[in-house]
């Protein structure tokens, strides 16, 4: 297919891709609380300890995002090497799996198939890039910008439902007090299999595929050395990399302070993730666009980072519930530190190494995913003033090392201007 020629239901089969991906990130939140924190399904002995359950939880969401940073790499080698429709199709079918068998372990009370069942929906997560490139492929350059628009909104959209799905499926008040908690799971099942048929039977390939790519497990670490190894980006890269650490941490504490504090149930804590959600989404389709007019990159990145500090700090001292939701919008600022270090990191390497660069930022997001949960599970154990000590210096280091970095292009510029 060339560019130009895609169709509205091969569009329409790619954004859905793209929703069961953020769909199958997003319901987890909720659906893992009381299964994992308050041990409904009895997945854990009676005797299992609150920290345990509670690292358990952070665990489950990191090691999906670390199997992701190993494997979506390598699904983007294989999509230009094979064609993109049926690694999609296989993406698909291998998240379906493993939301399936991680229902059974909660049906069956096994903490092992749920913690198979999470690896492999981690492992085959990747089809976000390759729905996106299968996008640019059938996109002429008038109509990228906007197409890319709806992969974002895509995003932002499937995150923001996974939560309310889940807290919907596990309301008692809705469904009732026998409500299965596998129910959230059977249903990213059925979305991911109409998404792999809808990939199937509507969409044509955009890419044949070449044979000569070179496919390695290993590109996501190669990634990470690619972002130390460019001098250009390297101090760029690091500040975001603690950005990302550090929203992956204060995001992953939020059902634990507010079931731990609050008494919150799995539906409450959902809705609030996904009200969360929406500010993300404002900030990327409605706010950015008009920020880039009236400020530069650079003044962004310092104000979404200052209102990520003032936001981080403030959370866990909250002990009225009507504060949680007003500090919360602080949040808006993550995504316009995001476009704004995205695009910076762009400026700075030449235009060969655009696709390279892209690489790396996912490799940084998916392992500042992965990490993030399992550290802050960690130190939960210990404290909630620990666990948000490391997210306030973690941020605080992105800050610090932006600036460093401001500072050494300002002096580069003047060196090179002769002033």
């Amino acid at each position: 297919m060339k560019q130009g020629e895609g169709t509205g239901l091969a569009i329409f089969s790619l954004i859905l891709v793209i929703l069961i991906d953020a769909l199958g990130w997003g319901i987890v939140y909720p659906s893992l609380e009381p299964i994992l924190l308050h041990n409904v399904t009895n997945v854990f002995s009676a005797s299992t300890s609150v920290d345990l359950r509670n690292f358990w939880y952070e665990s489950m969401v990191g090691l999906y995002m670390l199997c992701m940073f190993i494997m979506s790499p390598l699904l983007g080698s294989l999509s230009d090497r094979y064609g993109r429709r049926i690694i999609l199709a296989a993406s698909m079918f291998g998240n379906a799996l493993g939301f399936f068998i991680a229902g059974i372990g909660v049906s069956l009370s096994s903490l092992t198939l749920l913690v198979i069942g999470r690896l492999i929906s981690g492992a085959t997560a990747g089809s976000l890039p390759i729905a996106q490139a299968a996008m640019m492929d059938i996109s002429t350059s008038e109509e990228k910008p906007r197409r890319l628009s709806l992969v974002a909104l895509a995003n932002v959209t499937g995150f923001a439902l996974g939560p309310v799905i889940g807290a919907f499926c596990l309301n008692p008040f809705i469904l009732g007090k026998s409500l299965p908690y596998a129910l959230p799971f059977w249903l990213v099942v059925g979305v991911a299999l109409l998404g792999m048929f809808l990939v199937l039977y509507l969409f044509k390939e955009t890419f044949v595929g070449v044979q000569t790519v070179k496919i390695s497990i290993f590109t996501g670490f190669l990634n990470l050395y690619e972002a130390i190894k460019l001098k250009n980006s390297r101090w760029l890269c690091l500040a975001f990399s603690f950005f990302m650490l550090s929203w992956a941490m204060f995001f992953s504490l939020i059902p634990l302070l507010l079931a731990d504090r609050f008494k919150w149930r799995a539906s409450t804590i959902g809705y609030f993730i996904s009200f969360t959600a929406v500010f993300l989404g404002l900030g990327v389709v409605f706010i950015m666009p008009r920020l880039v007019k009236w400020f530069r990159l650079e003044s962004i990145v310092y104000f979404s980072f200052t209102a990520l500090i003032f936001c981080m700090v403030l959370f866990p001292l909250i002990h009225r519930e009507i504060f949680l939701w007003i500090v919360i919008v602080l949040t808006i600022a993550v995504p316009l530190a995001y476009v704004a270090l995205a695009s910076l990191l762009s400026e700075v390497v030449g235009v060969d190494e655009q696709g390279k660069m892209m690489g790396v930022l996912g490799s940084l997001i998916a392992l500042s995913w992965g990490l993030g949960p399992i550290l802050s599970g960690y130190v939960v154990d210990f404290s909630f003033s620990l666990a948000y000590l490391f997210v306030v210096i973690s941020i605080c280091l992105a800050l610090l090392i932006f600036i460093k970095n401001f500072k050494k292009q300002l002096k580069l510029f003047v060196n090179r201007s002769g002033y």
